[in-house]
């Protein structure tokens, strides 16, 4: 074996370009050099023709190598890298050079054109070494499994979906992002704190939560199907010829494929799917056909990817659908050999023999982690060598996805899932009652009818899986954006630039309906990132939610003026009697002065009685205009009874407007001591169910009694669940544009009932 090597290295050294071939194969890495060098020993075998040949392949080969990329540096050269060039940039900048040297220097150096709102932003990601490292770290991975592809490192009997080199990247990428990840916690204004770790395992981030959320929304998207009587569809749309480097001669042996062009990579194939499925788009919606579905992007064993659909529509646009997409299809080389059989396939699901969902689940899973439901494999992997397991390939098919930045799953129709998501968040509790009070109230006071809140039902479906339900309440699977009764509900960012001096977007905070106004706050909770035993900084990244301190360490207050019938409050007893209806029901109250006798001359006189003492007068002077007062007021409704009764009903109905609000307030104190919902504090913080940092984070679907938002009804969500100062600054308003001062004192501020109204009317 060792004679034969040097055998060959003699042999290329008296060749008369070995020279040449040795400064050009000296740009690879070792691993690839070796191979580059036996692949270019057997092409220059024979006449000054296959010579030639080989020179021309070694050439384009390298010559595909992107400018400015060293394919032999480490991770360690690239952040060393990284750091000199943003330092450049900095120089350039303040010596006056334009955005074109700026553009040609990224592209010299293997980065991309450099994005931004403006010239001044493009100099500032330049002069970021952060942004430099990411860029060329990108660019070294797909340099180097261009090459791989190229001299025959990805195929099923190589690597499989991706080279062994992208794994190897892939695997140090994740341990960086572990490290950060653990290096880095999140803290709420409460003092509870998280790693992003643990945080991430309770997101979509976990592989076995996003399958799970995919499989329910697919078997939302097929209870719809068979309960509306639609058709479904699995097709697979795969590239030309051309795409792909290797072929499968049997089952276990590849060879290379003669008609591959070498600038086609996956990035290409997938542009060119892109395409396609743009076009047939295009098309159904010019002929008014509607579909929904599922699309799963796959890679072959060389990485070629192809496209797994499960569509459904109506029965009588199954055919027409099918011959535009095999139209569309087959425009590119339809005419080559297996074209036909292979470029677009159609499986038309029988509901009587089974569910379409099967025909979908495997892709997807092999996709993530190989593994059914149940934990079982889902059997052997097609693409690999017979008796390859797909829960051993899934690795690599993240690797691919990952390398060539290609998105695998989409949902084609139907409602955006991240309003779905927003409303999981959000939990409704005990206080779901008094908040339908409210919104209730808001729309009587501007004169509007009641309505049945979408937003209710919305999350309750979401609370409890339902995806059907919840497309149904959104307006079915074919639905308009613009026909949407629910909204993501955004404010703006509490860092109005980002680093480079950009404006943030607005962060989402939870869902607002649009016919009622209510909104359903999923994020209650400001975050401050830190490193691991540093100090939190003010603002982050993650703000999350609250505008304001005062929800900090949330103490309720309660205006006397609208809430002075209340008794014990916080004990959550019922409202008392108003004092004028206890004395009215009284025996003998009424023939004293509601009765045919006159009141005393001296009633509103300037004189009182001598008898009275001083500092009883104001007292005494007091009662006699009330009850005169009431005795107006029975005179107006009728009798006493009748009298009564109106007082009765004001009653109930300030009990129903204030314990909405008292109830809500509690809510809001039960969120703050709640934290996150499903989350345990770690020890030293705040713990509401004596959990410590050992009792880790709960399932995703395992949710907190509490909730973790609150909805209120008409606008600004702090204006039902906090009571501002009268005269005081209303949320994102000035002086004379906050809370009203305390109703009751205008018009009608002698009725308790009158001044509650006057106060919700001008602070909803």
């Amino acid at each position: 074996m060792i004679d034969a090597a040097l055998n060959e290295k003699r042999r290329l050294a008296s060749l008369p370009v070995a020279k040449w071939v040795e400064e050009q194969i000296g740009i690879l890495p070792r691993r690839m050099a070796q191979d580059v060098r036996r692949a270019y020993g057997r092409r220059a075998k024979g006449d000054s023709d296959a010579l030639r040949a080989a020179n021309l392949w070694l050439l384009r080969l390298v010559k595909g190598v992107p400018a400015g990329v060293d394919l032999t540096a480490s991770d360690a050269d690239l952040i060393e890298k990284a750091g000199k060039l943003s330092g450049f940039v900095q120089q350039q900048q303040y010596r006056g050079r334009d955005l074109a040297w700026l553009n040609a220097f990224a592209v010299a150096n293997g980065a991309p054109m450099p994005a931004g709102d403006d010239d001044a932003a493009k100099w500032a990601r330049m002069s970021d070494a952060g942004w430099w490292r990411r860029q060329l770290r990108r660019s070294l991975a797909v340099a180097c499994e261009t090459l791989a592809i190229d001299i025959g490192h990805v195929h099923k009997r190589a690597g499989l979906y991706c080279s062994h080199d992208a794994m190897r990247r892939r695997a140090a990428q994740k341990r960086r992002n572990r490290a950060l990840l653990q290096s880095m916690v999140a803290v709420n204004e409460l003092g509870q704190q998280y790693t992003l770790e643990e945080l991430s395992a309770v997101s979509t981030s976990n592989p076995d939560i996003r399958k799970a959320e995919l499989m329910t929304r697919i078997v939302g998207f097929e209870l719809i199907a068979k309960g509306v009587g639609h058709a479904a569809e699995f097709y697979t749309l795969t590239c030309p010829s051309k795409f792909h480097a290797f072929i499968k001669v049997g089952e276990k042996a590849v060879k290379p494929n003669p008609k591959y062009d070498p600038e086609n990579k996956p990035r290409e194939a997938q542009q060119y799917l892109c395409g396609v499925w743009s076009r047939i788009r295009a098309e159904l919606h010019r002929k008014d056909i509607k579909i929904y579905g599922f699309r799963v992007v796959e890679p072959h064993h060389d990485g070629t990817p192809h496209w797994h659909m499960l569509m459904f529509m109506e029965q009588r646009h199954v055919d027409t659908v099918r011959a535009v997409m095999r139209k569309h299809a087959m425009k590119m080389d339809g005419n080559e050999p297996g074209a036909e059989k292979h470029r677009f396939t159609v499986k038309a699901i029988d509901w009587s023999e089974g569910s379409a969902v099967g025909y979908i689940s495997k892709y997807i899973s092999k996709n993530v982690d190989g593994l059914k439901t149940t934990g079982d494999s889902v059997g052997d992997d097609h693409e690999a060598v017979p008796g390859t397991d797909a829960s051993e390939t899934a690795c690599r098919v993240e690797g691919w996805a990952a390398t060539w930045r290609s998105r695998q799953f989409q949902q084609i129709g139907g409602a955006p899932v991240m309003i779905w998501r927003e409303l999981r968040r959000w939990q409704a509790g005990e206080v779901d009652e008094a908040e339908k009070l409210g919104a209730a109230l808001w729309r009587e006071l501007r004169g509007l009818p009641p309505v049945t809140s979408v937003l209710d039902d919305a999350v309750a479906a979401a609370d409890a899986g339902h995806w059907n339900t919840f497309i149904r309440l959104m307006g079915g699977p074919t639905v308009k954006r613009a026909d949407l009764p629910l909204t993501l509900w955004k404010v703006a960012h509490a860092e109005a630039r980002n680093r480079y001096g950009e404006a943030r977007p607005d962060v989402t905070k939870g869902v607002m309906e649009f016919e009622t106004g209510a909104v359903a706050i999923s994020r209650v909770h400001e975050w401050v990132l830190q490193r691991s035993g540093e100090a939190a900084s003010p603002r982050s990244p993650v703000n999350n939610c609250t505008e304001s301190a005062e929800t900090a360490e949330f103490k309720p207050e309660f205006k006397p003026e609208w809430l002075e019938w209340l008794d014990s409050i916080n004990s959550g007893q019922p409202l008392n009697m108003p004092e004028e209806v206890r004395e009215a029901l009284e025996e003998n109250f009424f023939p004293d002065w509601c009765g045919e006798d006159e009141l005393p001359s001296w009633v509103g006189a300037h004189d009182q009685p001598a008898h009275l003492k001083a500092d009883a007068v104001p007292r005494y002077r007091e009662a006699v205009q009330r009850k005169t007062e009431t005795r107006r007021a029975i005179d107006d409704a009728g009798g006493v009874t009748q009298y009564i009764q109106q007082v009765q009903d004001a009653a109930t109905m300030a009990r129903r407007i204030s314990w909405a609000l008292v109830k809500g307030r509690q809510h809001v104190a039960g969120w703050h001591q709640q934290g996150i919902a499903g989350i345990k504090p770690h020890e030293g913080t705040r713990k509401t169910q004596g959990g410590s940092a050992a009792a880790g984070i709960v399932d995703h679907d395992q949710r907190a009694t509490a909730g973790e938002g609150l909805r209120q009804a008409g606008g600004d969500h702090d204006r039902l669940h906090r009571a501002t100062p009268a005269g005081s600054v209303g949320h994102g308003g000035s002086a004379n544009q906050g809370h009203p001062p305390a109703a009751g004192q205008g018009a009608g501020a002698g009725n308790p009932i009158e001044r509650a109204r006057a106060w919700l009317k001008a602070t909803c």
